[in-house]
């Protein structure tokens, strides 16, 4: 019986890292060329979320203070 797995050696000439490391910087000047702009779209959608976040909050509290006296009211009913 023969091995049926082959090491292809003609891939792995020596150089694979050197393109791995090529590639790596172009991707790093892409995120750094890209990081300003990213950067505010993310400030302004925190903002957003914050502000959201800060409403339901409140839209809570108010909920909750009116409907305060009726959960008694059930508890004892039930």
């Amino acid at each position: 019986m023969t091995h049926k797995l082959k090491i292809n050696t003609n891939l792995t000439d020596g150089k694979e890292w050197r393109s791995h490391l090529e590639q790596t910087k172009k991707y790093a000047e892409n995120v750094k060329n890209a990081l300003p702009e990213v950067r505010g779209k993310l400030e302004r959608l925190q903002d957003d979320a914050s502000k959201s976040l800060e409403r339901i909050s409140r839209k809570e509290s108010i909920l909750t203070r009116s409907f305060q006296g009726m959960t008694g009211d059930y508890r004892a009913h039930s």
